[in-house]
């Protein structure tokens, strides 16, 4: 039998569907930092893949050469140009994806013909929840739905018999203690007859006024 959760009232069962479905919208942010260098007269990519509707957030700091500086710019999986910020020594960046796929970070030292930079990309992708956002829409959002009920209605469900058990008398609780025993004892002292007490399962003498 499993042991019920009193503080809330939820079978185990039930709190763990709840937490599920709610872990499918909660926020979540997934966080990174790199740091590699870009050799002179070269230019390096980083990809990252986030959904539809997905916000990035991030910093570039560079360092090296003369002007502690690359060119940095931001593409999208269609391969448009989003974002252009042109030689920077550090920057911050946001945007929201409009797209799920993945997005190229560029980072270009061409310009520069015999220092290397040694570049720190940090970036943090703000996700709504573990469903994709873009299953949210177009043809996965029927499926999705359907889904979602069928979950919601089995939480019900264990809500609800985690109620009606809470609410039956526990077996327990109706035999605490065992019923006295039928044979009959008298005192050893006065042969007057016995009470047994069945909390604390001893005969009792109610002439001598002790337990015997």
């Amino acid at each position: 039998m499993r042991k019920r959760l009193s503080v809330i009232g939820l079978d185990p069962i039930a709190l763990l569907l709840i937490l599920f479905v709610a872990s499918l919208f909660v926020p979540v942010a997934l966080a990174e930092v790199v740091t590699f260098t870009v050799p002179p007269l070269s230019y390096q990519t980083y990809r990252v893949t986030v959904s539809s509707g997905d916000r990035v957030t991030g910093s570039v700091s560079v360092s090296g050469g003369s002007g502690n500086d690359v060119d940095f710019r931001i593409i999208d999986p269609s391969g448009n140009q989003i974002a252009s910020y042109g030689r920077i020594t550090y920057k911050t960046f946001e945007f929201t994806s409009s797209s799920g796929g993945t997005y190229q970070f560029v980072f270009d030292n061409s310009f520069s013909l015999i220092s290397s930079k040694s570049v720190t990309f940090e970036y943090t992708v703000h996700k709504m929840g573990l469903v994709p956002s873009e299953w949210l829409g177009g043809s996965l959002a029927p499926i999705v739905a359907v889904a979602g009920v069928v979950i919601l209605i089995a939480v019900g469900i264990g809500i609800i018999s985690s109620l009606a058990a809470r609410a039956q008398p526990r077996p327990e609780a109706q035999y605490s203690y065992p019923p006295p025993p039928a044979q009959q004892y008298n005192c050893p002292h006065c042969s007057r007859p016995l009470v047994f007490v069945s909390e604390y399962q001893r005969w009792f003498c109610p002439n001598c006024q002790r337990y015997v």
